[in-house]
């Protein structure tokens, strides 16, 4: 599609017709990468953009009706066909699909987005969305309520992603505090089960609290490495955490493995341009660069160097993947902001874990 014969006014925003679902999640797929488009489901509920005829671009949603009569429109995925990106399609598919769905009498609507994600999360600031915390939707939704929108989305895999949301009746908005306590207490408690589980079959306390105290290293490790990078950038800077993935850092960590829900530093006014995606790259070539060396405390023979070295490859090796649901460990960063710098991270990071092994 050329853009000079594009008239956006002839895209027609209209609710899925019965025949469209295979080829809307054709070319949903079409719109992502690989690994992504996995993701994309031949859907049952979906808003389209039409442009004469042609689906430009579409938006899948899952409607969830919850304890007490609430109606939630869980907004599943968002695309926009290759051919009409950069065309304004995705704005005008967003706001009218928000304001005709409203229409529809809904309480809520919500969303996972995946952190660094600006092309989506921004369109869902622009329409009256917000990030909110767990806390916040259990008080909105009930413990039912809750548990139905995280065990009936992806939220409790999505390592790395937000959770949004819009009400119909605007309320006072939760004031968010305390992220940098929320990341360091969610990822201890999370690990509380597997130390659970080693204390039973090592039947060893001491053993067992100098792994915990592993952890907690490789965690506030994590969070400083992070932060130094942050203050080299000097930009401005908020810390978040992502409250997605929690089922997934247990199960990992119930496999003696280290895979943390996600806490990092975000630009206040993120722009997907090369500058603000170098700034944020920077916080995790800090975290890499530290992190060649921390499997060096293997040297001195205690089961806190062994155990901390040990879980430090781990991350190593999870933070060299650029894709879902990996990215958000370090590597995404790295790879959007230059895929040449990528390569030349992983390819060191395996050549000094193959000299530590």
């Amino acid at each position: 599609m050329e853009k000079e014969n594009f008239d956006l006014e002839r895209v027609i925003i209209r609710p899925m017709n019965p025949g469209e679902e295979k080829t809307i999640a054709k070319i949903g797929r079409s719109a992502f990468g690989f690994f992504e488009a996995l993701f994309v489901s031949v859907p049952r509920h979906a808003m389209v953009a039409d442009y004469e005829g042609n689906i430009a671009g579409g938006i899948l949603y899952k409607p969830m009706n919850l304890p007490g009569g609430k109606k939630v429109l869980y907004m599943d995925i968002g695309f926009v066909h290759p051919d009409y990106q950069g065309m304004g399609v995705g704005k005008k598919l967003y706001s009218e699909t928000f304001r005709m769905l409203w229409e529809t009498d809904c309480d809520y609507m919500t969303a996972l987005v995946k952190d660094d994600n600006i092309g989506s999360y921004k369109p869902l600031l622009q329409n009256g969305y917000r990030r909110v915390s767990c806390k916040e939707v259990l008080k909105k939704f009930g413990f039912l309520g809750f548990f139905k929108q995280y065990l009936g989305t992806v939220w409790f895999l999505a390592g790395g992603m937000d959770f949004y949301m819009a009400e119909r009746k605007k309320e006072k908005q939760e004031e968010k505090r305390f992220p940098i306590l929320c990341y360091f207490l969610s990822n201890l408690l999370l690990l509380l089960p597997m130390f659970g589980m080693l204390l039973l079959e090592n039947n060893n306390p001491e053993k067992v609290c100098f792994m915990f105290l592993a952890f907690a290293t490789i965690l506030f490790a994590l969070f400083a490495t992070r932060s130094l990078g942050a203050l080299i950038a000097k930009r401005k800077w908020k810390f978040r955490f992502n409250n997605g993935g929690a089922l997934l850092t247990l199960l990992l960590g119930l496999g003696n493995s280290l895979f943390p829900m996600n806490g990092n530093w975000y630009l206040e006014d993120y722009e997907n341009s090369e500058k603000d995606r170098k700034s944020m790259a920077c916080t995790e070539l800090v975290r890499w660069f530290v992190f060649l060396f921390l499997p060096l405390a293997q040297l001195g023979g205690t089961v806190y160097g062994k155990s901390l070295a040990q879980l430090a490859q781990v991350f190593m090796v999870y933070s060299l993947i650029p894709i879902y649901p990996f990215e958000h460990l370090g590597a995404g960063r790295i790879y959007r902001y230059n895929k040449w710098l990528w390569l030349i991270t992983t390819v060191i990071t395996i050549a000094v874990l193959y000299f530590y092994s």
